[in-house]
């Protein structure tokens, strides 16, 4: 080892390249200096040309010099501004990919509308017939409010309504294969609303004699109704107490409310549906063309035709269907 001349400065340690240290010692003093490490601009291509700035404070420019040059103390906090290359590929996968999510999502909502749409169609499909029996009863409710007025004229067209709409909506069950326990409940209880009640109060029960006819004739629709099944398809026991109600209306009508000949219709209809005769299914919106033309001329002459018009219409309808049951109205007919 050879002596140091007296007052000279140490020797800096031999350091092998490529291993300095990230700082200098200054051996006057003491104190350790970040040691600047200059690196060409290709090593960090991806740093931002912005420094990061105290909050509020502008942004300085940084020439492109001193942007290349990154000390070793300040490079973790450099790296944390490096952003991903933005190229032209990059930004139409990127774009590709925002397309495909607006198009999944426009997917999913016309597959709900969809779906619900068709949920919606499932239900007109099982309720429209119960709809129709609905109908009915409000019909029928309707005659009872206005009989109770004593304004008989407007319940005997709300009867024939019901009549038109008890023959529709037992086609409309089957035909869209809706039919339900729910249904057959509810069409009884509007035909005995309708049928039974309200075509009961165009009696008029004024007296011990009229009373007694009206609870006989709204039993008799009572017992019809509960005992109707004849054990034989498409056949009913007893008269079926829409053809009886839409006979007495029209009977009204017709007449302007005699009460006297309206008894004696009732008496008829009573005895009638108390019977064990047969009568078909009236069948009428599934059967021949011309018992549909029948029906379609019944709506006619309830919505449009004259009073008397109208009377009459529904009046033959009712009494061929009493008189000549299987000759006229039978399915094989």
């Amino acid at each position: 080892m050879v002596p140091r001349p007296p007052g000279a400065a140490p020797p800096s340690p031999v350091v092998p390249s490529g291993c300095e240290p990230p700082v200098s010692v200054s051996v006057a003093s003491g104190r350790t200096h970040p040691r600047r490490v200059t690196q060409p601009r290709e090593a960090f291509p991806y740093i931002t040309r912005h420094r990061a700035e105290p909050h509020g404070a502008a942004p300085a420019s940084v020439s492109p010099r001193r942007d290349a040059t990154v000390t070793a103390a300040t490079a973790p906090a450099a790296m944390w501004m490096v952003s991903p290359p933005v190229d032209e590929g990059s930004a139409w996968l990127w774009d590709t990919a925002k397309a495909g999510g607006i198009f999944q999502s426009t997917k999913k909502l016309v597959l709900s509308e969809q779906v619900g749409r068709g949920r919606a169609l499932e239900f007109l499909r099982k309720n429209a017939a119960n709809g129709l029996s609905v109908a009915n009863l409000l019909a029928g409710l309707s005659s009872i409010l206005c009989s109770i007025n004593r304004q008989y004229q407007y319940s005997c067209w709300l009867l024939l309504l019901g009549f038109l709409l008890d023959l529709a909506d037992g086609a409309v069950a089957r035909q869209l294969d809706a039919c339900s326990a729910l249904g057959a409940k509810l069409d009884d209880f509007a035909d005995f609303t309708t049928f039974g009640l309200g075509t009961a109060l165009l009696l008029q029960p004024q007296g011990v004699l009229g009373g007694l006819l009206t609870l006989a004739y709204a039993l008799a629709v009572f017992a019809r109704l509960c005992f109707f099944s004849s054990g034989i398809p498409f056949t009913y026991r007893g008269l079926p107490c829409p053809y009886a109600s839409a006979l007495l209306a029209s009977t009204f009508l017709l007449t302007g409310g005699h009460v006297a000949l309206l008894r004696v219709a009732a008496a008829a209809m009573i005895l009638f549906m108390a019977d064990c005769g047969f009568y078909p299914h009236d069948k009428v919106l599934e059967s021949q063309l011309w018992k549909k033309l029948v029906y379609a001329g019944g709506v006619v002459a309830v919505l449009l035709a004259p009073t008397v018009v109208a009377a009459v219409y529904c009046l033959a309808w009712a009494t061929s269907y009493i008189v000549f049951p299987f000759a006229l109205w039978s399915c094989k007919a």
